[in-house]
């Protein structure tokens, strides 16, 4: 008998150590994966009506990259490829998944209204933001009166009898006042929609102590643009601010005559604010990756980028991509049509 249970051990220790292998590619981690995603046309995903349009024998191509939640297996990957970087849960969404998804597409859907702004302006169309108050994203806590009387959610839509459409109608009220200085805010909450008068006095911000804050971080509520004609831009399911860059000289692309590409395929990374001004973003290293897979020549990235990461990116390029860095849409026109932008049509033709 006892012989007979002994044959048993080694299947058993087969089974255990099977379970064991099948857990490291099937059981998550709390870690994720960002690894190379892939390159997308902006052309295709630009709809303009009502206005005269153009399209380009190159490409200008936004990136992405892939995020995974991570097995063991994945983290073994993770370690041993450079293009891909291991990120702790907490790292990756600090308020929690969910959250931070609809906080991921509120930024891309107001990078596209950045974009588009910052594309009409370069070509000189006219474009009008538009909004329906300053909605507080953050009540900050240095800011005693604000923690008093205003919440997360609330939208300031008058100051001091002063109606508030967009974020940029409080700077010039609020002007020079002083810390201390009393101010009467009409505020409509973002719960119940209903309004409420606020009396407050302003705080002091130690970074500019000679002027009152009212110590919330706004954006514009329900914000949108005024526009000659109507433009579309479709994302799809990807999320972030990062294609601005892309958007914005796919737009240029698409409402001046010639080609911003030369009829290469360019790859586009970077932020965009309505000015123009282009800003960082995170997994550089993956989204060279990325674009080398791809067999894309020419890489624009933000001149902001640490060095380190832009090393990073350099490595895997080696000589089959061109980095360009750069710091505004003008910086990236520059590039790539050194002989200056064509005019856009008039409005009126």
């Amino acid at each position: 008998m006892t012989k007979r249970r002994r044959r048993w051990w080694p299947w058993v220790c087969v089974g255990v150590l099977c379970v064991v292998i099948a857990a490291c590619f099937i059981v998550p981690t709390p870690y994720y994966l960002f690894e190379p995603g892939s390159v997308r046309p902006t052309a295709s995903r630009i709809e303009i009506r009502r206005h005269k349009s153009f399209s380009d024998k190159g490409e200008l191509l936004f990136t992405t990259v892939g995020i995974e939640h991570a097995t063991v297996s994945d983290l073994v990957r993770g370690w041993l490829d450079d293009a891909i970087e291991v990120e702790s849960e907490s790292d990756v969404y600090p308020e929690g998944e969910a959250k931070d998804q609809i906080i991921n597409q509120k930024l891309m859907d107001d990078s596209k209204l950045a974009a588009i702004s910052a594309a009409f302006r370069t070509v000189g169309y006219p474009v009008t933001p538009t909004g329906n108050g300053a909605f507080v994203e953050e009540v900050i806590d240095d800011f005693p009166e604000a923690k008093a009387n205003l919440r997360q959610g609330d939208v300031i839509v008058k100051l001091n009898g002063r109606p508030i459409n967009v974020t940029g109608d409080l700077a010039p009220i609020l002007g020079e006042m002083a810390v201390g200085t009393e101010v009467d805010l009409d505020v409509r909450d973002g719960r119940t929609e209903k309004l409420r008068g606020v009396t407050m006095k302003l705080g002091r911000n130690e970074d500019d102590p000679h002027r009152g804050y009212l110590g919330v971080v706004v954006s514009t509520a329900d914000q949108s643009l005024d526009l000659p004609f109507d433009v579309e831009i479709d994302s799809g399911k990807v999320t972030g601010p990062s294609a601005g860059l892309a958007w914005t000289l796919g737009l240029i692309d698409r409402l001046t005559p010639g080609s911003l590409t030369g009829g290469r395929r360019i790859a586009v990374t970077g932020t965009i604010d309505a000015d123009g001004r282009v800003g960082e973003i995170g997994g550089l290293a993956q989204k060279m990756a990325t674009v080398k897979r791809a067999g894309v020549k020419v890489f624009l990235y933000p001149a902001g980028t640490p060095r380190k990461h832009v090393a990073e990116a350099a490595e895997i390029a080696a000589d089959e991509v061109t980095l360009h860095p750069v710091a505004s849409v003008e910086d990236a026109i520059r590039y790539l049509l050194p002989e200056g932008l064509p005019k856009a049509p008039s409005l009126a033709g």
